[in-house]
């Protein structure tokens, strides 16, 4: 189902470029995540790493903890409008977004002995979206768009756990794991003429992309994990991945 979306959108843009009345834009830049619940569920492991390491540290050891939670990413988007009313295009955009990696981290020591355990997430989200954009002239150079569009958001998620310690073979557990659901899009732009054809454009939006839950892709039975298993936190509630957030960026604009 994913491969026919994305080649069907891929098709589509294809097609558009060949037609009349055309324009590909190409953009990329800096996005805000939400991922308010997956942060939570990483503060809830540092705090008990947290204990841990208190412990070892009463006991006259040493040791620290650390976490990166998510907020921020990058993104790659390219669409393409076909003109069917003066100033009004329509069309497909495709969106790559990869989130900066969140990480939590525990790492104690005592008596010539050391433990290190990390837990890494990574996590990205493909959305497939139909829409289009208004455009209106400021000057013969500059110009102003405001678009909307919608769709299915194909998310990725994967947390791998590593665990080392003094006179044992380190350890690394992962867990991939997706879904999709709906997505949404709006964004303004300022766009210049370098020449007739080709502009230059800032561009600030917002995104809607909540996905209700994630499912593991794969066995791991050293954590009961099964395939198609809802990813839960400690308490057995499903944790939601939320993409949704603002994007800031610069592209170029093609017109056939």
């Amino acid at each position: 189902m994913k491969k026919i979306l994305i080649a069907v959108l891929v098709v589509t843009l294809a097609s558009i470029v060949y037609a009349e009345k055309l324009s590909l834009n190409i953009s990329g830049g800096y996005a805000t995540v939400g991922m308010d619940d997956i942060n939570k569920t990483l503060q809830s492991t540092k705090e008990r790493f947290d204990v841990g390491i208190e412990g070892i540290k009463n006991s006259g050891g040493t040791g620290s903890t650390s976490l990166t939670k998510f907020g921020s990413g990058i993104f790659l988007a390219v669409d393409a409008g076909y003109e069917v009313l003066s100033g009004i295009s329509i069309g497909p955009k495709i969106v790559y977004l990869s989130c900066s990696q969140a990480k939590v981290t525990a790492e104690g020591s005592i008596s010539g002995w050391s433990s290190k355990i990390e837990q890494t997430v990574d996590a990205s989200l493909m959305p497939l979206m139909v829409g289009g954009y208004y455009s209106t002239k400021i000057t013969d150079k500059i110009s102003l768009l405001g678009g909307a569009y919608l769709g299915y958001g194909l998310a990725n998620l994967k947390s791998v756990v590593k665990f080392e310690q003094t006179g044992q073979p380190s350890q690394s557990v992962e867990v991939p794991a997706d879904c999709s659901g709906f997505v949404g899009e709006i964004s303004a732009d300022v766009k210049y003429a370098i020449t007739p054809n080709v502009l230059l454009g800032v561009n600030l939006g917002y995104r809607l992309a909540k996905i209700d839950e994630l499912k593991a892709t794969k066995d791991v039975p050293e954590l009961n994990v099964k395939k198609g298993d809802v990813i839960k936190d400690e308490d057995g509630k499903t944790i939601p991945a939320d993409y949704s957030g603002l994007t800031i960026g610069v592209g170029l604009t093609f017109k056939f």
